[in-house]
């Protein structure tokens, strides 16, 4: 089965989204029972985010899929333009489909999982300066992003960190490029407090929205004994994963070793936030397996023939299928 998923055709395109579309038929068909979550909790963005909350069922998982639809999608982009996992592959868009379903309940839709394709591009805009040794402003960009997705969630303001990790291990060290990506950042912030003090002539009403959106705690659903067998094994496929990408490491691109050292820090960032707010730690699981999916990806997209990868595939796919016909005889029934 993994060899049918393998590659960059149109063959891989339909056995994905088909299987993706599989993933979320239950959340389709019964909306009201599977209901896809969609939690905004206050933050300087919070009027033009509000309107998700006040969806339909339907329309709320439909929002859902499409969301995480363009979050995979932007990780199969980035590969194309930087080939850290070696060749094209629509794995990475294959495990986001599967694993956001909420059928498994590791995601949903929240503050911090919004800020996931602004985090992408600026990573994106990142790894473009490899090997530019002149100045580039392009950091600019990537702080803007940043800044623009903290607005929506003060918590992700630890990402820009690793941004200057970043930069500390590609670029050679330019002063105006580091004090560029910090101006990227608070710009959002000058023209959010510009606006509002031009509109209520006070700021103690953002502050405290601001104060509240980084205090705020995130209460997804727990998920059942199917769901945590299921996260049990990709505990196990994690392990895997990452052997054979330490092993893998020295036989990389530099780039690629670059790109995985930056995938590295953006994980450490995650759990410090886990241990920072240790009474929100399963929410901070969907920002790990965001950056998770491309070691998976790294692991199965190998042309090396292996029968252990192959039987974790379908493992995969097989507890995935599993989850999907019990929940679906559940409600027939």
């Amino acid at each position: 089965m993994l060899k049918a998923f393998q590659g960059f055709q149109p063959k891989q395109s339909f056995y994905i989204i088909l299987l993706g579309l599989l993933s979320w038929l239950p959340v389709f068909l019964f909306p009201h029972h599977f209901v896809s979550p969609v939690s905004i909790y206050p933050s300087p963005a919070f009027p033009f985010l509000h309107p998700l909350t006040q969806l339909p069922g339907f329309s709320a998982a439909l929002l859902s899929f499409l969301f995480w639809f363009l979050t995979g999608y932007l990780l199969v982009f980035m590969n194309i333009r930087h080939m850290f996992l070696k060749t094209r592959t629509l794995l990475p868009l294959f495990f986001i489909l599967t694993l956001s379903t909420p059928l498994l309940g590791f995601f949903e839709i929240n503050n911090l999982t919004l800020t996931f394709p602004f985090l992408l591009a600026a990573l994106y805009l990142i790894f473009k300066t490899y090997r530019n040794n002149k100045v580039d402003f392009t950091f600019f960009s990537a702080g803007l992003w940043l800044g623009i997705a903290s607005l929506i969630c003060l918590k992700i303001s630890v990402s820009l960190l690793v941004v200057w990790i970043a930069m500390v291990t590609i670029r050679p060290f330019y002063f105006r490029e580091w004090f560029a990506s910090l101006i990227g950042f608070l710009t959002p912030w000058f023209f959010i407090y510009s606006i509002h003090f031009l509109l209520y002539d006070e700021f103690s009403t953002l502050n405290s929205h601001i104060v509240q959106n980084f205090l705020v705690t995130f209460h997804p659903n727990l998920p059942g004994t199917l769901q945590w067998a299921f996260l049990a094994y990709l505990g196990l496929l994690l392990l895997f994963s990452l052997s054979y990408l330490f092993f893998s490491l020295p036989g990389l691109k530099i780039k690629s070793r670059k790109f995985y050292g930056v995938l590295f820090w953006n994980i450490v960032a995650v759990v410090a936030l886990g241990i920072f707010f240790p009474t929100m730690w399963f929410s901070f699981l969907s920002p790990a397996l965001l950056f998770l999916v491309l070691i998976f990806s790294f692991y199965f997209q190998s042309d090396k023939k292996s029968l252990v990868r192959r039987i974790l595939f379908d493992l995969y796919v097989a507890g995935l299928l599993y989850i999907i016909a019990d929940q679906i005889i559940k409600q027939i029934a």
